[in-house]
């Protein structure tokens, strides 16, 4: 088994999820991305989201919510990821930029009408659900 370490964003806004569409895999997924070697999950967070949303985040703002370990949608079989999500406690005004076309708020039943569905987002999902955040 493959582990990829990743860092994922949670905005909730008005009982939804800010969810990034990666034309590059045809999937709606959490903004965020890999951690490369020798960087913090807080540190990968805050350059893909600038790279992603170009967003800057302070990264004293940001506050750790979970841990998901899924198969990593799009890459072979054997391949799970393990991504830190965080909330940011600031101002944010996302635009979508680079590999990212679109971003959109989802509820869990509106994503479950996608064509495809990433694992650790339907598990983010149902953990912001479960804590009332959804």
């Amino acid at each position: 088994m493959v582990v990829i370490p990743a860092a994922a964003l949670l905005v909730v806004h008005e009982r939804k999820l800010l969810l990034a569409y990666s034309s590059r895999k045809s999937a709606w997924y959490l903004p965020g991305g890999k951690v490369d070697a020798g960087e913090s999950a807080e540190e990968a967070l805050v350059r893909e989201i600038r790279e992603e949303l170009n967003c800057h985040l302070d990264i004293n703002n940001l506050g750790w919510f979970m841990e998901v370990v899924a198969p990593a949608f799009g890459e072979p079989e054997g391949y799970t990821i393990q991504q830190q999500c965080f909330f940011y406690h600031g101002n944010l005004d996302p635009q979508a930029s680079g590999e990212i076309s679109e971003l959109r708020f989802f509820s869990k039943e509106a994503y479950l009408k996608e064509p495809q569905k990433v694992v650790g987002v339907l598990m983010v999902l149902d953990e912001l659900k479960k804590e009332g955040y959804l």
